[in-house]
């Protein structure tokens, strides 16, 4: 993973935006292989896409991915309804009453795990 020295605001936006672009690609990962392998419907939302992928992996390696994107869920949910300040150090967000802070390399780590992550959706279904 390339380490910065010196993080900017181009940098922050950046790792942001990626974010909600890998989950775009997590999303539609897990309503193809729901639609392709389980000859299910996907649902509407992001949190019901997860709990009918979540019904339909027997894959042994299904709650270590479950808990990557829970994980990953959390922050998503964060920077979409939580945000309260940002800037160079990082963002810091506000959700349910809990405070959290992410820095970048917080978010670039996160958002290379669901590339990584994502890469792996298809196979655990028949896995």
């Amino acid at each position: 993973m390339n380490m910065k020295t010196q993080v900017t605001m181009d940098d922050i936006r950046g790792a942001v935006g990626s974010h909600f672009l890998v989950w775009s690609r997590v999303e539609r990962e897990m309503k193809q292989a729901l639609s392709e392998i389980a000859n299910v419907k996907p649902p509407h939302t992001i949190s019901q896409v997860l709990d009918a992928w979540y019904a339909e992996v027997t894959n042994s390696q299904a709650d270590e991915v479950k808990e990557v994107i829970d994980r990953a869920l959390e922050m998503r949910n964060r920077l979409a309804h939580g945000v309260v300040a940002y800037g160079v150090p990082g963002i810091h967000t506000e959700l349910n009453g809990e405070e959290k802070h992410f820095t970048y390399h917080d978010l670039t780590t996160t958002n290379q795990i669901l590339v990584d992550t994502s890469m792996r959706l298809k196979g655990l279904m028949r896995g």
